[in-house]
């Protein structure tokens, strides 16, 4: 192992480990880093913890209709792994068994990573095509104070994601 390297973990095993990525982080860094100094390694919990005045009662008065009636939140940015094709789709055979749902959908309309943006035209094209758009309403970016609104409101906080290394929303949701 070259000088560059054995740095860059020593640097590493110094570091505090957030939790999402910790225990893979935790257990890779077990397995190189000389026990001495893996003392210093820990995994912190995260914890979100929304200031008093987001969580109180009063609500945005552009949120009022869409709190007039039941609904289910999905508060991810609008990136292909967030999945939220699945939730659609649910949506889709429930309406066709007659049982209608309403998802709100908050989140990055773009994803910076995609010159296209595809996946937002494939999801509102699929919307579409199965005539769920009554039963989806995509707000786009809000702000934090409606985030916390919403999910507080909603029935459920759905998050469909194919793969996380640290979710905010299920942190913000065990606070609520």
């Amino acid at each position: 192992m070259d000088q560059e390297t054995v740095r860059t973990i020593c640097y590493l095993a110094r570091l505090e480990i957030d939790q999402d990525k910790s225990e893979k982080i935790q257990k890779d860094l077990e397995s190189i880093i000389p026990l001495n100094l893996l003392e210093k390694s820990r995994v912190l919990q995260f914890v979100s913890q929304p200031e008093n005045e987001y969580i109180s009662e009063k609500s945005n008065k552009n949120l009022n209709k869409i709190l007039s009636k039941d609904y289910f939140f999905l508060p991810n940015q609008f990136w292909r792994h967030k999945n939220h094709i699945v939730v659609f789709k649910a949506v889709k055979l429930l309406k066709d068994q007659g049982c209608e749902v309403n998802i709100v959908c908050t989140g990055n309309l773009k994803d910076l990573r995609t010159r296209d943006n595809s996946y937002l035209s494939s999801l509102k094209k699929y919307i579409n095509s199965q005539n769920i758009g009554p039963n989806i309403n995509i707000l786009g970016m809000v702000q934090y104070i409606d985030v916390l609104t919403l999910m507080r409101n909603s029935k459920a906080i759905i998050n469909p994601s194919k793969f996380e290394g640290w979710s905010s929303t299920v942190e913000e949701a065990k606070s609520m």
